[in-house]
């Protein structure tokens, strides 16, 4: 680590040193070419190469490869990191979800209004996804406010809700893709003009912008990691903290100083300079940001080592803490945002009124995003172009500003500010063009730090500060051109705090007027025409080197080249099937005709998987689809849900009326303890119910068919029975959030550890395998026997870690996790101390995991009707409200669900679900415990129209509306087919504890904008465990695969996505097939089963 100054004294006295040593030259130059050191006459080393005539002289605080710079001890910043990604990326190009016009509707003929297209776009993608703006010209009359309601991972059991968008609007090039705005921010929403300044109910003179984005970066308790225990020094890369718990190589974490007080505030200054009052007490404005590289765990000194050095002192004082700035629920994970390759156009026909006066011509605002660009675009006309506020490693690239609005009579602006960076954080703004005159150009505020300007010129540029503490950002390689007013206002004092540099700015005269002394301290002025040291004392500790040229030309770049960035993005690895096709019947074709396999010929044929084939013939019971699948649903998968013969009618027996008025709850709760098995009959009729039904019988609810019986409930289970608003740890959420419907299936498990143990198994199996070797009692097991392994984690989570592919740590609540191994097979074979199995091992056995061997219900062919109302949200009390574009907002004061709940089976064997509808409901169907069951035939819908953005908890299948968990796993769920289901917008959520070899195969995801928006609390690991497998989906748009913490070994065959995301940190397989072979997966399971495993 650096050496850290002890004092500030020590620091000023450095300063001082390199001031007076301004012009003292290194005896060396730098080749033009690439930056490499060369001899000057008269100095030698060793491999010395003599310059040639066009060397350039290094500059003394960086040399000519960094060799000068000393991090630890230095006026220069590395700013080699600032930008997307800790600038060690570019920004790459982000693969197209939805076309605006195909998909909603825009024209894009410069006549029609496309504002609505462009609002229906941003409320439909859930939360992340690129736009293509094919080419043409794209009116719009209103703001677009890009403020979704990001589901983030929470603390809480689901969603723990925090404001953030990540919608990228990708053209075809500026010039042919144009936005246009034909009316300005006044004319639309008005404005007062008070005292003849631009104050609205929208303050135009500071944004906002026609298209805003809310990105989701701030610190709070759930991001907090510890507490930092010692003073820290700038230029010191090492942080004592409190505990070291969640602190890890490889995370990105941020220093937050949270009491901005005066003491602060001098020490941006360098002392040299009284504190910027207006500034003083501001909680959380000042951060810092790194990546962990190393951590030392001495009890007496716990640290963290970070990549980067303290830009800035961090004492006590300040309350510095330490902030996760990967949380993917709270903080910034892949906020990527903005804009590229098109053009934003205002008319021209009105004059720029002067600052504080703007009518509202304001381009882009970007708040508090991340990892965010805007690239290759060109703004036409406008009062203000792009303002990111609160911003971090934002890239802002290749900009160009032109005007052909008249000239003012008073003032010679054509518009209030190009670039504004206000309170940012390690951005990047680099070749910008403006070729029209604003009021200032580039203009950086209220607490900027460590940002970059490059390769930037203007026909009169002006870099101005607007006294409010910006520190040690860096301005290099600029032509300035006229430099009438080149650093803005200057004369009403400090304008910015310490350690600013100036490197390479060059002007049309060849001479650039620096501010006075009074306008900040300690500003580093390398190579800049004009600029000429005090003759007589620097009371402000400015540095100078006036000579010209000053290698390197534009310091950030070789910054960057130094620390070998911009790194090359991995390619993705792709598959595409074997090299083979199916036709219809399953045989497998070929493009040519070979040995044993015909040509495919003019005949459709569709591509299978490498994994498995047409028939699965290159599938294996080891690999990554080794699951056997074929046994999912009611009886083990092998015969169709049975017809139960009727024994009951509820009205000709029990005297329902089924009108619709009549409560008839007492009849069905009568017939329910009158039959002990078979049908209860309900003909075609509205029975009003009032009260849950439960049974724990093989008793199956038959309607006459979902538009003919209807169950209807009018009111709640709160409404019913109370409701104590505490579920589980979380209280103010409804206790109906998790269970519990209004017809509720009861079953009961007849496996445990301690009653229905057979034996154990004495030596290991691996997955794939069918036999295991048992320790004993072989008289209890026979042929044709149903047997259960159990498996528990042993206390050292390796059971669990085992379930997750060994691919990712293991949370400590998983460590001694009973039985997440249920796996049911019946015995195919029996030997001396063996058995065989008629499934193959989904997992690995190992006598360390403490593994032992250990009637029909169901609803159908009715609807479940709920009153429509509005749906509250879940975990309501646990976030804000939810806000949805054009419809119900949700208000504070709302309940959290009130328990409009649907069919409930709880360990149910050989179960059912069939030919039923649910109308409005909070949950549609539960199942928990289950082992054989069946959902068939499921519609899910909010009539007479939508309850809200979110219509409910969860829901099985067909959803014509959107539930927070359209389709849920969780708790270890291992084996379960989701299959030939649709979605409006489908997802499928992943809610934590383990849920392993789930397949989903032939989906309808419908908008398919949220398909791996997922949940649970965030100490329940990751989402899913390994052999997740989704085959075959359909989508109006082309969605993103889930973020790559989701869960290891995922298998991704046929899905329509153009997401680069690389698979191989956690070992997924993404295969592309456009037309897969099978389309469901699972029929062709059980159609092969017994061939595939006739070998095992």
């Amino acid at each position: 680590m650096g050496r850290p100054w002890r004092t500030r004294e020590v620091f000023m006295v450095a300063l001082a040193a390199l001031v007076a040593g301004a012009e003292a030259q290194l005896n060396y130059a730098c080749l033009r070419s690439n930056g490499a050191k060369c001899c000057l006459p008269g100095a030698t080393w060793t491999g010395c190469v003599a310059c040639p005539a066009d060397a350039v002289r290094p500059s003394n605080l960086y040399g000519c490869a960094g060799e000068a710079f000393n991090r630890a001890n230095s006026r220069l910043m590395d700013w080699s990191h600032a930008g997307y990604m800790y600038g060690d990326y570019d920004p790459p190009a982000m693969p197209v979800m939805a076309d605006i016009k195909a998909a909603f509707g825009a024209k894009g003929d410069g006549v029609s209004d496309d504002t609505a297209a462009f609002e229906l776009a941003i409320s439909t993608i859930a939360r992340k996804g690129t736009l293509l703006l094919p080419k043409g010209t794209y009116v719009i009359t209103r703001r677009l406010d890009i403020d979704k309601q990001v589901c983030g991972r929470g603390l809480s059991d689901h969603w723990a809700f925090a404001t953030g968008a990540a919608i990228f609007f990708q053209g075809v090039g500026a010039g042919q893709t144009v936005i246009y705005f034909p009316k300005s921010l006044s004319q639309i929403y008005s404005n007062t003009w008070p005292n003849g300044h631009s104050q609205a109910r929208e303050p135009y003179a500071f944004g906002p912008g026609f298209i805003n984005w809310n990105g989701g970066d701030f610190p709070n308790a759930n991001t907090h990691l510890a507490y930092v225990t010692a003073d820290a020094k700038r230029g010191q890369d090492t942080i004592q903290v409190d505990t070291l718990q969640g602190l890890e190589v490889g995370k990105v974490v941020r220093i937050v100083l949270d009491n901005v007080n005066n003491d602060m505030l001098a020490s941006f200054n360098q002392r040299l300079f009284p504190p910027f009052e207006p500034y003083a007490n501001r909680a959380d404005v000042v951060k810092f940001t790194s990546k962990i590289v190393g951590v030392l765990t001495n009890p007496l000194r716990r640290a963290i080592k970070l990549e980067r050095v303290l830009p800035y002192d961090v004492p006590l004082l300040w309350k510095p803490e330490i902030h996760d700035w990967n949380n993917e629920a709270y903080g910034v994970k892949r906020n990527m945002t903005g804009m590229a390759d098109l053009t934003v156009r205002f008319p021209s026909v009105s004059a720029y009124e002067g600052e504080s006066k703007e009518a509202g011509y304001n381009g882009l605002y970007m708040f508090h995003t991340a990892h965010s660009w805007v690239r290759n675009v060109v703004f036409e006309n406008a009062d203000i172009g792009i303002i990111m506020d609160g911003a971090s490693f934002n890239t802002i690239q290749n900009v160009t500003f032109n005007s052909a609005r008249p000239k003012h009579a008073l003032h010679p602006y054509y518009g209030g500010k190009g670039i504004w960076l206000k309170g940012t954080y390690d951005c990047l703004v680099r070749s910008f063009f403006f070729n029209t005159r604003f009021r200032y150009e580039i203009a950086t505020s209220y607490f900027a730090v460590g940002n970059v300007f490059a390769d930037g010129s203007g026909v009169d540029l002006t870099l101005e500060f607007m006294y409010a503490a910006a520190y040690s950002n860096l301005y290099t390689n600029i032509n300035m051109g006229a430099a009438s007013e080149p650093f803005g206002w200057t004369v009403r004092g400090q304008d910015l705090s310490g350690l600013n540099t100036f490197w390479n700015l060059r002007t049309a005269s060849n001479v650039l007027v620096l501010p006075p002394y009074t306008w900040g301290p300690a500003v580093n002025w390398i190579d800049v025409e004009g600029a000429v040291p005090p003759a007589t004392g620097n009371p402000m500790n400015w540095y100078f080197e006036t000579r010209t040229p000053v290698w390197p030309f534009n310091l950030w770049a070789t910054q960057r080249s130094v620390r070998k960035r911009p790194l090359t993005l991995p390619a993705p690895v792709r598959y595409s099937g074997p090299g083979y096709n199916c036709w219809a019947n399953g045989t497998k074709c070929c493009a040519t005709a070979a040995t044993g396999c015909p040509a495919c010929g003019a005949d459709p044929s569709r591509t299978p998987s490498k994994l498995f084939g047409c028939q699965g013939e290159l599938w294996r019971a080891t690999e990554r689809l080794g699951y056997e699948w074929s046994y999912a649903g009611y009886k083990e998968g092998k015969t169709w849900i049975p017809w139960i013969p009727q024994v009951a009618n509820l009205k000709t027996q029990f005297g329902a009326k089924g009108d619709g008025v009549t409560d008839d709850t007492a009849a069905l709760l009568k017939a329910l303890d009158s039959v002990q098995s078979g049908a209860i009959f309900l003909p075609a009729g509205t029975y009003v119910i009032q009260s849950v039904i439960n049974w724990r019988k093989p008793i199956v609810l038959r309607g006459e068919g979902k538009d003919k019986t209807f169950l209807k409930f009018p009111k709640s289970l709160t409404d019913l029975y109370n409701n104590t608003w505490v579920e589980g740890k979380w209280v103010g959420t409804s206790q109906y959030s998790h269970g519990t419907g209004f017809i509720n299936i009861g079953g009961w498990d007849p496996t445990g550890r301690s009653f229905s143990k057979i034996t154990w198994v004495k030596l290991p199996a691996a997955a794939g395998d069918r036999v295991l070797r048992l320790g004993c009692c072989m008289d209890k097991l026979a042929v044709g026997q149903m047997v259960r392994l159990w498996m528990s984690d042993p206390g050292d989570g390796s059971l669990m870690a085992e379930l997750h592919g060994n691919k990712t740590s293991v949370a400590p609540e998983f460590f001694g996790y009973a039985d997440p191994v249920r796996f049911l097979s019946r015995i195919i074979a029996v030997g001396a101390d063996w058995i065989k199995l008629e499934r193959p091992l989904p997992v690995r056995v190992d006598p360390k995991f403490m593994p032992m061997i250990d009637g029909s219900a169901g609803v159908e062919h009715l609807t479940v009707q709920f009153p429509f109302t509005a749906y509250p949200g879940h975990f309501k009390a646990r976030r804000p409200a939810l806000r949805a574009p054009r419809l119900p907002m949700m208000t504070a004061s709302a309940p959290d669900e009130l328990g409009w709940n649907g069919i409930h089976l709880n360990q149910v064997s050989n179960g059912w679900v069939r030919h039923v509808r649910i109308e409005n409901g909070d949950m549609g169907v539960y199942f928990w415990g289950t082992v054989f069951c069946t959902i068939e035939g499921v519609d899910l819908v909010s009539t007479p129209s939508q309850r809200g953005w979110f219509n409910g908890h969860r829901g099985v299948f067909k959803i014509n509306t959107r539930f927070i968990h359209d389709v849920s796993v969780s708790g270890t769920e291992h084996g379960s087919v989701f299959m030939d289901g649709y979605g409006f917008d489908l997802n499928l959520d992943h809610h934590r504890s383990a849920p392993y070899a789930n397949m989903y195969t032939n989906l309808d995801v419908g908008l398919g904008s949220r398909v791996f928006e997922a949940s649970g609390d965030v100490t329940w690991g990751t989402h899913t465990a390994r052999f997740s497998t989704f085959h075959n989906f359909r989508s109006r748009l082309s969605f993103l695969l889930p973020d790559d913490e989701f869960g290891p070994q995922m298998t991704f065959l046929g899905l329509p996505t153009a997401d680069t995301a690389d698979p191989r940190p956690q070992d997924w397989w993404v295969e592309l097939l456009r037309y897969p072979e099978p389309q469901n997966l699972y029929n062709t399971y059980r159609t092969t089963a017994k061939n595939r495993l006739a070998n095992l």
